[in-house]
């Protein structure tokens, strides 16, 4: 049975605190995992990742952090937010570097009009 908040409870608290809903749970646990050297050549430890995702369960449990989801609705945001759904180094380099790149190619080179894409929006609906 637990005492009260630990470290990396209080740890999460802050960095959420900071962060002000602008940051995925990813990205609170990539920064949290760097700023305890909890990053090996592979990513996030699994021991780190285990406790991070324990702890923020417990906090919402207990309604110390707000949890929701959100859908990412620009390029910017995918950039920002995905790299970091994963713990593993690889993956994480690879998006960080690979989906900027993507995207700015996609601006250059769109595959539809603005007037086709409207066309096709005001259909789905």
């Amino acid at each position: 049975m637990s005492k009260g908040i630990g470290k990396l409870q209080s740890a999460v608290i802050d960095a959420v605190r900071r962060a002000n809903g602008t940051e995925s749970d990813g990205e609170i646990c990539w920064k949290l995992a760097k700023s305890q050297n909890k990053i090996g050549t592979d990513g996030v430890e699994s021991s780190f990742y285990s406790s991070f995702r324990r702890a923020m369960r417990s906090l919402i449990a207990a309604g110390l952090v707000e949890a929701g989801e959100r859908q990412l609705l620009t390029s910017a945001e995918v950039i920002a937010h995905y790299p970091y759904k994963t713990r593993d180094a690889a993956t994480h380099r690879l998006r960080v570097r690979l989906l900027a790149t993507a995207f700015a190619y996609a601006e250059k080179h769109p595959r539809f009009t603005i007037a086709e894409a409207e066309r096709h929006d005001a259909h789905e609906l």
